[in-house]
């Protein structure tokens, strides 16, 4: 009887052994399972919304032209309002469908969420982990840069990031194959949702219903998104291998300028083959920004178009000296203020830079002066005293250093002066500001 209990309890405590040392590799198994389930969700709730936005305003249209009553412009308008509202919803973005789907996959896969249900580590889902068998998310690093990431998948975040950018990317290819007319019919009804709301104009930040808002913000990134650099009514996506992600096959931003020179003064562009300008074409891709509060608090500027992401600057008293566009370096202490960045682990990040001449330049907008700068996200709330989390500065008198040195002096180096949108060089015990820059 003796050596049946020892047995018995011996066979116990393997199998419990062996369960419980099996688990940390059976909740990564279920992450994984998790993220791939909820991804192709993702994906087909996405083509879904937009997909009943597109047959509500076919049906309003066909109604139209047929006298036949089963359908108008404001019963799409209403349907598309409520499908959209499921892309972008500010008042709690975790009702949105790429809400839901970070929100199960970080239940599935962050110990942080649940330690008592997710017994392995996030290491284990980048592939830095102690388990034999990992995810290994960190493969995607490059993958994932084709859907604006910086090229380094560091935590489970980014890999979610990535999974809801890829997927969307997919979505947008699927709906805009399926309904060729679609960016004709997103058109056609941006004024319908606008009109769901008497306080909007002619722009979305225009409206003081949020919902509203949301829908056409929603409505033009998705427009947007579709009709790629050329605004010619056909898709042109930029998303994914072969658009204008880092490292594939980029094209230039284009300039901001949307009117022509004519005797001295900017006037709307008159369209003459023989005299076709900058203003005319609009050659390049759209400008694109967005701010990014990361895990480690700090708010920076993302570039949607070129992948880059950089420091915000602020001015003021409650503004850290480190980060003012009131502080100068000479070129040498610019690298040192940029070190410094970099131990600071400033951002979540130590791969900080300062930029090269080229990326100095991608902030200027041309359609503009005194700053010549994107004032919407380069130049907001500076007025008065700020930090990074209230304020994006740049400056209208401002000269920002490159990383670049002039070839034909090697003592000086290229910088940009914001104020006329001007790029020259100088000596580098000159002092200028400096804004850092990370990616690519």
């Amino acid at each position: 009887m003796m050596v049946f209990r020892w047995i018995t309890c011996t066979l116990v405590l393997a199998v419990t052994a062996s369960a419980a040392f099996a688990q940390p590799e059976a909740t990564l198994h279920g992450c994984q399972r998790t993220a791939g389930s909820e991804l192709l969700k993702y994906t087909q709730q996405y083509v879904k919304a937009v997909s009943s936005c597109a047959d509500a305003m076919s049906k309003a249209v066909i109604a139209e032209q047929s006298a036949v009553p089963p359908g108008s412009p404001e019963d799409a308008a209403a349907t598309c309002m409520k499908a959209l509202l499921k892309l972008e919803n500010s008042a709690d973005p975790l009702k949105t469908i790429a809400g839901r789907m970070a929100a199960k996959i970080n239940a599935a896969c962050d110990p942080a969420v649940d330690p008592d249900k997710v017994l392995h580590a996030e290491e284990d889902i980048i592939g830095t982990g102690m388990l034999a068998e990992q995810i290994e998310a960190m493969n995607l690093d490059s993958w994932c840069s084709n859907f604006g990431s910086d090229g380094a998948i560091d935590d489970l975040d980014e890999w979610v990031s990535c999974l809801t950018a890829a997927g969307t990317c997919g979505a947008q290819q699927a709906v805009a194959t399926r309904v060729p007319r679609l960016l004709e019919w997103l058109d056609a009804v941006r004024p319908g949702i606008l009109a769901l709301d008497e306080t909007c104009g002619t722009t979305c930040a225009s409206c003081t219903d949020t919902a509203v808002a949301d829908a056409c913000n929603a409505l033009d990134a998705i427009e947007t998104a579709i009709d790629g650099a050329v605004d010619d009514g056909r898709p042109g996506l930029l998303c994914g291998p072969g658009g204008v992600m880092p490292g594939v096959d980029p094209i230039l931003p284009e300039t901001g300028q949307t009117l022509c020179a004519s005797g001295g003064s900017m006037v709307a562009c008159p369209g003459v083959p023989a005299n076709v300008q900058d203003g005319d074409t609009r050659a390049g891709a759209a400008r694109s920004y967005s701010f990014d509060t990361t895990v480690a608090g700090e708010r920076t500027l993302l570039d949607n178009v070129t992948g880059l992401e950089w420091e915000i600057l602020c001015t003021g008293g409650s503004c850290p000296a480190s980060h003012s566009i009131d502080t100068t370096y000479n070129w040498t202490d610019a690298f040192t203020k940029v070190a410094n960045m970099n131990a600071a682990n400033y951002a979540g990040h130590n791969d900080w830079r300062l930029p090269n001449r080229f990326e100095v330049d991608s902030l200027v907008n041309l359609g503009r002066t005194t700053p010549a700068t994107d004032v919407s996200v380069l130049e907001t709330g500076c007025s008065s005293a700020c930090t990074v989390d209230t304020c994006s500065c740049t400056g209208s008198v401002n000269n920002y250093w490159s990383s670049t040195s002039y070839a034909g002096n090697p003592s000086s180096a290229w910088l940009v002066d914001f104020a006329p949108g001007l790029t020259w060089h100088t000596g580098k015990s000159f002092t200028a500001r400096v804004r850092a820059v990370r990616g690519q």
